[in-house]
Protein backbone atom coordinates (compact mmCIF):
# COMPACT_ATOMS: atom_id res chain seq x y z
CA UNK A 1 0.00 0.00 0.00
CA UNK A 2 1.31 3.18 -1.08
CA UNK A 3 1.96 5.76 1.79
CA UNK A 4 -0.57 8.41 1.95
CA UNK A 5 -0.62 11.72 0.59
CA UNK A 6 0.35 14.38 3.69
CA UNK A 7 -1.09 17.76 3.56
CA UNK A 8 0.41 20.85 3.23
CA UNK A 9 -0.14 24.73 2.85
CA UNK A 10 2.64 27.29 1.38
CA UNK A 11 2.91 30.71 2.32
CA UNK A 12 4.88 33.20 0.37
CA UNK A 13 4.50 31.12 -2.24
CA UNK A 14 5.92 32.67 -4.82
CA UNK A 15 6.25 31.14 -8.25
CA UNK A 16 5.77 27.96 -6.36
CA UNK A 17 9.03 26.23 -6.37
CA UNK A 18 8.64 25.00 -2.35
CA UNK A 19 5.58 23.94 -3.75
CA UNK A 20 6.83 22.11 -6.49
CA UNK A 21 9.85 20.15 -4.34
CA UNK A 22 7.55 19.09 -1.11
CA UNK A 23 4.91 17.77 -3.86
CA UNK A 24 7.76 16.00 -5.52
CA UNK A 25 8.56 14.59 -1.91
CA UNK A 26 4.73 13.08 -1.28
CA UNK A 27 2.85 16.16 -0.20
CA UNK A 28 -0.57 17.55 -0.81
CA UNK A 29 -0.37 22.04 -1.32
CA UNK A 30 -3.95 22.70 -0.60
CA UNK A 31 -3.28 26.36 -0.48
CA UNK A 32 -0.75 28.63 -1.30
CA UNK A 33 -0.87 32.87 -0.24
CA UNK A 34 0.83 34.89 -2.35
CA UNK A 35 0.30 39.04 -2.53
CA UNK A 36 2.84 39.56 -5.81
CA UNK A 37 -0.07 39.31 -8.43
CA UNK A 38 2.38 38.57 -11.26
CA UNK A 39 3.65 35.54 -9.18
CA UNK A 40 0.39 34.56 -7.84
CA UNK A 41 -0.74 34.47 -11.61
CA UNK A 42 2.04 31.93 -12.39
CA UNK A 43 1.66 29.90 -9.52
CA UNK A 44 -1.93 29.29 -10.88
CA UNK A 45 -1.49 28.49 -14.41
CA UNK A 46 1.27 25.58 -12.82
CA UNK A 47 -0.62 24.84 -9.68
CA UNK A 48 -4.09 24.14 -10.81
CA UNK A 49 -5.26 21.98 -7.83
CA UNK A 50 -4.01 24.16 -5.59
CA UNK A 51 -5.98 26.95 -4.14
CA UNK A 52 -4.07 30.29 -4.35
CA UNK A 53 -5.03 33.30 -2.24
CA UNK A 54 -3.60 36.85 -3.90
CA UNK A 55 -3.81 38.51 -0.58
CA UNK A 56 -1.54 40.12 1.47
CA UNK A 57 -1.03 37.28 4.43
CA UNK A 58 -2.12 39.99 6.99
CA UNK A 59 -5.60 40.21 5.73
CA UNK A 60 -5.84 36.00 5.83
CA UNK A 61 -7.74 34.11 8.46
CA UNK A 62 -5.13 31.20 8.67
CA UNK A 63 -7.88 28.73 9.57
CA UNK A 64 -9.49 29.30 5.96
CA UNK A 65 -6.29 27.55 4.25
CA UNK A 66 -6.82 24.13 5.47
CA UNK A 67 -10.70 24.45 6.39
CA UNK A 68 -10.56 20.28 6.97
CA UNK A 69 -11.48 19.64 11.24
CA UNK A 70 -11.30 16.21 10.55
CA UNK A 71 -7.50 15.95 10.20
CA UNK A 72 -4.45 18.36 11.58
CA UNK A 73 -2.68 20.00 8.77
CA UNK A 74 0.68 17.89 8.48
CA UNK A 75 2.99 20.81 7.13
CA UNK A 76 3.03 24.67 7.06
CA UNK A 77 5.80 26.04 4.76
CA UNK A 78 6.83 29.34 3.59
CA UNK A 79 9.57 31.46 2.67
CA UNK A 80 8.79 35.07 4.07
CA UNK A 81 10.22 38.21 1.76
CA UNK A 82 14.19 37.87 2.82
CA UNK A 83 14.93 41.54 0.99
CA UNK A 84 15.33 42.86 4.49
CA UNK A 85 17.50 40.36 6.13
CA UNK A 86 19.34 39.63 2.52
CA UNK A 87 22.99 40.61 3.25
CA UNK A 88 23.44 41.57 -0.70
CA UNK A 89 19.82 43.21 -0.25
CA UNK A 90 18.20 46.11 1.43
CA UNK A 91 19.04 44.84 5.11
CA UNK A 92 17.06 47.26 6.46
CA UNK A 93 15.13 46.88 9.92
CA UNK A 94 12.30 48.76 9.11
CA UNK A 95 11.43 46.54 5.67
CA UNK A 96 8.07 45.49 5.51
CA UNK A 97 8.82 42.05 4.61
CA UNK A 98 10.47 41.61 7.80
CA UNK A 99 7.02 41.51 9.81
CA UNK A 100 6.19 38.75 7.76
CA UNK A 101 7.71 36.05 10.16
CA UNK A 102 4.96 37.01 12.80
CA UNK A 103 2.27 36.59 10.28
CA UNK A 104 3.99 32.76 9.57
CA UNK A 105 4.22 32.64 13.36
CA UNK A 106 0.43 33.86 13.39
CA UNK A 107 -0.66 30.91 11.24
CA UNK A 108 1.50 28.46 12.97
CA UNK A 109 -0.09 29.23 16.63
CA UNK A 110 -3.75 29.28 15.19
CA UNK A 111 -3.37 26.07 12.76
CA UNK A 112 -1.01 24.22 14.92
CA UNK A 113 0.38 21.62 12.10
CA UNK A 114 2.45 18.80 13.00
CA UNK A 115 5.28 20.44 11.06
CA UNK A 116 6.66 23.74 10.33
CA UNK A 117 9.59 24.60 7.33
CA UNK A 118 10.57 28.06 6.75
CA UNK A 119 13.32 29.08 4.22
CA UNK A 120 15.14 32.26 4.43
CA UNK A 121 18.59 33.78 3.69
CA UNK A 122 21.55 32.96 6.29
CA UNK A 123 21.55 36.93 6.72
CA UNK A 124 18.42 36.66 8.97
CA UNK A 125 20.71 34.72 11.76
CA UNK A 126 22.47 37.90 11.80
CA UNK A 127 20.49 40.76 10.82
CA UNK A 128 20.09 43.00 14.35
CA UNK A 129 22.42 40.63 16.07
CA UNK A 130 19.64 38.26 15.41
CA UNK A 131 16.75 39.49 16.56
CA UNK A 132 14.74 38.54 13.93
CA UNK A 133 15.96 34.90 13.94
CA UNK A 134 15.37 34.45 17.94
CA UNK A 135 12.02 36.03 17.67
CA UNK A 136 11.03 33.06 14.70
CA UNK A 137 12.81 30.52 16.84
CA UNK A 138 11.43 31.40 20.22
CA UNK A 139 7.66 31.89 18.58
CA UNK A 140 7.83 28.63 17.07
CA UNK A 141 9.11 27.07 20.88
CA UNK A 142 6.19 29.44 22.63
CA UNK A 143 3.43 27.78 20.50
CA UNK A 144 0.92 25.63 22.22
CA UNK A 145 0.07 22.38 20.68
CA UNK A 146 -2.35 21.43 23.84
CA UNK A 147 -1.65 19.47 26.97
CA UNK A 148 1.79 21.38 27.32
CA UNK A 149 2.93 19.77 24.27
CA UNK A 150 5.57 22.23 22.02
CA UNK A 151 7.43 21.98 18.98
CA UNK A 152 10.88 20.48 18.74
CA UNK A 153 13.06 23.48 17.11
CA UNK A 154 15.76 22.90 14.86
CA UNK A 155 17.66 24.79 12.04
CA UNK A 156 20.66 24.76 9.72
CA UNK A 157 22.24 25.75 6.51
CA UNK A 158 21.85 24.01 3.00
CA UNK A 159 23.27 24.31 -0.38
CA UNK A 160 21.66 23.90 -2.85
CA UNK A 161 25.01 22.45 -4.77
CA UNK A 162 24.41 19.21 -2.03
CA UNK A 163 21.18 18.46 -3.42
CA UNK A 164 21.37 17.84 -7.06
CA UNK A 165 21.12 21.29 -8.49
CA UNK A 166 23.80 23.18 -10.75
CA UNK A 167 23.95 26.51 -8.82
CA UNK A 168 25.49 27.49 -5.35
CA UNK A 169 23.48 28.74 -3.22
CA UNK A 170 23.34 28.42 0.60
CA UNK A 171 20.13 29.06 2.91
CA UNK A 172 18.94 28.83 6.13
CA UNK A 173 16.10 26.14 7.05
CA UNK A 174 14.14 25.69 10.03
CA UNK A 175 11.97 23.17 10.78
CA UNK A 176 9.58 22.57 13.79
CA UNK A 177 8.13 19.12 14.40
CA UNK A 178 5.72 17.88 17.07
CA UNK A 179 7.46 16.24 19.78
CA UNK A 180 7.87 12.23 19.56
CA UNK A 181 8.95 13.13 15.84
CA UNK A 182 12.71 12.15 15.12
CA UNK A 183 13.74 14.95 11.86
CA UNK A 184 17.13 14.37 10.46
CA UNK A 185 18.44 17.51 7.52
CA UNK A 186 18.87 15.41 4.56
CA UNK A 187 22.60 14.10 3.94
CA UNK A 188 24.42 15.37 0.74
CA UNK A 189 23.59 13.75 -2.46
CA UNK A 190 26.49 15.84 -4.60
CA UNK A 191 29.15 18.27 -4.59
CA UNK A 192 29.47 21.68 -5.91
CA UNK A 193 30.71 20.73 -9.36
CA UNK A 194 29.01 17.69 -9.95
CA UNK A 195 26.57 19.79 -11.89
CA UNK A 196 27.10 22.21 -14.23
CA UNK A 197 25.52 25.19 -15.92
CA UNK A 198 26.61 23.68 -18.99
CA UNK A 199 24.57 20.26 -17.57
CA UNK A 200 21.77 23.03 -16.72
CA UNK A 201 21.38 24.99 -19.86
CA UNK A 202 23.52 23.69 -23.43
CA UNK A 203 20.48 21.48 -24.70
CA UNK A 204 18.27 24.79 -25.09
CA UNK A 205 18.53 27.31 -28.05
CA UNK A 206 20.98 29.68 -28.54
CA UNK A 207 19.09 32.50 -30.15
CA UNK A 208 16.56 34.08 -27.58
CA UNK A 209 13.28 34.65 -28.40
CA UNK A 210 11.12 37.50 -27.33
CA UNK A 211 8.60 37.89 -24.50
CA UNK A 212 5.28 35.70 -24.95
CA UNK A 213 7.53 33.76 -27.98
CA UNK A 214 7.79 30.28 -27.56
CA UNK A 215 10.65 27.94 -29.12
CA UNK A 216 12.19 24.33 -29.68
CA UNK A 217 14.77 21.91 -28.85
CA UNK A 218 18.50 21.96 -30.11
CA UNK A 219 19.24 18.34 -31.50
CA UNK A 220 21.89 18.63 -28.85
CA UNK A 221 22.31 15.46 -26.73
CA UNK A 222 20.86 16.94 -22.85
CA UNK A 223 22.44 15.75 -19.88
CA UNK A 224 20.49 13.52 -16.96
CA UNK A 225 19.66 16.95 -15.26
CA UNK A 226 17.98 18.43 -18.21
CA UNK A 227 16.67 15.46 -19.63
CA UNK A 228 14.40 15.35 -16.51
CA UNK A 229 13.34 18.64 -16.82
CA UNK A 230 12.44 18.91 -20.62
CA UNK A 231 8.91 19.32 -21.46
CA UNK A 232 7.01 16.23 -23.17
CA UNK A 233 5.82 18.40 -26.45
CA UNK A 234 9.33 20.00 -27.36
CA UNK A 235 7.89 23.59 -26.54
CA UNK A 236 10.64 25.71 -24.83
CA UNK A 237 8.62 28.70 -22.76
CA UNK A 238 10.18 32.29 -21.03
CA UNK A 239 13.23 32.02 -23.69
CA UNK A 240 13.97 35.44 -23.33
CA UNK A 241 16.41 38.12 -22.17
CA UNK A 242 17.32 41.38 -21.61
CA UNK A 243 17.73 43.45 -24.78
CA UNK A 244 21.09 45.18 -24.16
CA UNK A 245 22.28 48.65 -25.52
CA UNK A 246 25.71 48.98 -27.78
CA UNK A 247 28.07 49.86 -24.71
CA UNK A 248 26.85 46.75 -22.79
CA UNK A 249 27.14 44.47 -25.72
CA UNK A 250 30.74 45.37 -26.69
CA UNK A 251 31.49 44.68 -22.84
CA UNK A 252 30.29 41.59 -23.16
CA UNK A 253 32.06 40.85 -25.78
CA UNK A 254 35.60 41.94 -24.59
CA UNK A 255 35.04 39.27 -21.08
CA UNK A 256 35.97 35.53 -21.43
CA UNK A 257 34.49 32.50 -19.52
CA UNK A 258 35.37 32.93 -15.80
CA UNK A 259 36.04 37.05 -16.39
CA UNK A 260 34.14 40.28 -14.85
CA UNK A 261 34.63 44.14 -15.42
CA UNK A 262 37.81 44.13 -13.70
CA UNK A 263 39.24 42.81 -16.71
CA UNK A 264 37.58 45.14 -19.17
CA UNK A 265 39.86 47.33 -21.20
CA UNK A 266 39.63 50.74 -19.78
CA UNK A 267 37.62 52.02 -22.40
CA UNK A 268 35.00 49.80 -21.00
CA UNK A 269 35.31 50.16 -17.65
CA UNK A 270 31.95 50.27 -15.61
CA UNK A 271 31.41 50.78 -12.19
CA UNK A 272 29.71 48.67 -9.44
CA UNK A 273 30.72 45.38 -7.38
CA UNK A 274 33.24 43.41 -8.80
CA UNK A 275 31.44 40.38 -10.07
CA UNK A 276 29.07 42.86 -12.22
CA UNK A 277 29.19 42.13 -16.15
CA UNK A 278 30.43 38.49 -14.61
CA UNK A 279 30.57 35.86 -17.48
CA UNK A 280 29.88 32.65 -16.11
CA UNK A 281 31.85 29.29 -16.22
CA UNK A 282 30.15 26.63 -18.18
CA UNK A 283 32.28 23.78 -16.39
CA UNK A 284 30.87 24.95 -13.24
CA UNK A 285 27.99 25.56 -10.94
CA UNK A 286 26.13 28.41 -11.14
CA UNK A 287 26.46 31.18 -8.81
CA UNK A 288 23.50 31.92 -6.65
CA UNK A 289 20.86 33.49 -8.54
CA UNK A 290 18.96 36.56 -7.17
CA UNK A 291 15.94 38.48 -7.50
CA UNK A 292 17.88 41.30 -8.51
CA UNK A 293 18.13 39.61 -11.86
CA UNK A 294 15.05 41.41 -12.55
CA UNK A 295 16.38 44.91 -12.65
CA UNK A 296 19.66 43.89 -14.30
CA UNK A 297 21.49 40.75 -15.17
CA UNK A 298 24.74 41.74 -16.09
CA UNK A 299 26.10 39.31 -13.34
CA UNK A 300 24.85 36.08 -15.36
CA UNK A 301 26.63 36.50 -18.62
CA UNK A 302 26.41 33.17 -20.96
CA UNK A 303 29.53 31.28 -20.93
CA UNK A 304 29.56 31.45 -24.53
CA UNK A 305 27.28 33.35 -26.52
CA UNK A 306 26.86 37.29 -26.40
CA UNK A 307 24.27 38.08 -24.03
CA UNK A 308 22.53 37.02 -20.30
CA UNK A 309 21.14 34.05 -19.12
CA UNK A 310 17.37 33.85 -20.16
CA UNK A 311 14.53 33.48 -18.11
CA UNK A 312 14.35 29.87 -18.81
CA UNK A 313 17.88 29.11 -18.86
CA UNK A 314 17.68 30.82 -15.06
CA UNK A 315 14.99 28.35 -14.72
CA UNK A 316 16.82 25.41 -15.35
CA UNK A 317 19.28 26.38 -12.71
CA UNK A 318 16.67 26.35 -10.27
CA UNK A 319 15.26 23.20 -11.42
CA UNK A 320 12.07 24.24 -12.70
CA UNK A 321 10.75 21.90 -15.31
CA UNK A 322 10.33 23.25 -18.49
CA UNK A 323 6.73 22.92 -18.73
CA UNK A 324 6.45 25.26 -15.89
CA UNK A 325 5.40 28.89 -17.57
CA UNK A 326 6.63 31.67 -16.00
CA UNK A 327 3.56 34.90 -16.15
CA UNK A 328 4.01 38.59 -16.05
CA UNK A 329 6.64 41.07 -17.46
CA UNK A 330 9.74 40.01 -17.92
CA UNK A 331 11.63 41.97 -14.99
CA UNK A 332 9.27 39.91 -12.86
CA UNK A 333 9.70 36.36 -14.31
CA UNK A 334 13.05 37.12 -13.51
CA UNK A 335 12.29 38.32 -9.97
CA UNK A 336 10.24 35.19 -9.57
CA UNK A 337 12.93 32.97 -10.59
CA UNK A 338 15.58 34.39 -8.73
CA UNK A 339 13.72 34.59 -5.38
CA UNK A 340 12.53 30.85 -5.35
CA UNK A 341 13.41 28.09 -3.48
CA UNK A 342 15.26 25.22 -5.68
CA UNK A 343 12.85 22.67 -6.45
CA UNK A 344 15.65 19.31 -5.69
CA UNK A 345 16.57 21.02 -2.35
CA UNK A 346 13.06 21.27 -1.64
CA UNK A 347 12.54 17.98 -2.61
CA UNK A 348 15.19 16.63 -0.59
CA UNK A 349 13.86 19.31 2.58
CA UNK A 350 10.18 17.90 2.11
CA UNK A 351 11.13 13.93 1.47
CA UNK A 352 13.19 14.48 4.97
CA UNK A 353 9.90 15.69 6.72
CA UNK A 354 7.58 13.55 4.95
CA UNK A 355 9.97 10.62 6.60
CA UNK A 356 9.77 12.42 10.31
CA UNK A 357 5.81 12.79 9.32
CA UNK A 358 4.86 8.92 8.46
CA UNK A 359 7.29 7.00 10.72
CA UNK A 360 5.75 5.74 14.49
CA UNK A 361 6.13 8.82 17.35
CA UNK A 362 8.99 8.15 19.68
CA UNK A 363 9.02 9.16 23.34
CA UNK A 364 11.33 12.32 24.65
CA UNK A 365 11.74 15.56 22.89
CA UNK A 366 14.83 16.25 22.28
CA UNK A 367 17.02 20.11 22.74
CA UNK A 368 16.65 22.49 19.96
CA UNK A 369 20.63 22.68 18.50
CA UNK A 370 22.30 24.50 15.38
CA UNK A 371 23.02 21.09 12.55
CA UNK A 372 26.35 21.10 11.02
CA UNK A 373 26.52 23.44 8.11
CA UNK A 374 26.88 22.34 4.38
Amino acid sequence: MPPRTLSAVDLFAGAGGLSLGLAAAGFTVHAAVESDPQAAETYRLNHMRTRVVDTDMRSVEPASLFPDRRRRLDLLAGGPPCQGFSIKGQRRIGHPGNAMLDQLLRAAAELRPRAVLVENVVGLTSMLGGFYFDRLITGLERIDLGEGRRYDVDYTFLNAAHHGTPQNRRRLFVVAVEPGRRFSWPEPTTQPGDLTLWDAISDLPPEAVRPGETTSYTRRQPSRYAAALRAEDGVVLNHHTKRLEETRQKRLGALAEGQDRRHLPEELQAGGHESKYRRLRADAACPTLTAHMGKDLSDFIHPRLGRTLTAREAARVQGFPDWMEFAGSQASQLNQIGNAVPIPLATAVGRALAEALRAPGRAGRPRRTACATQ
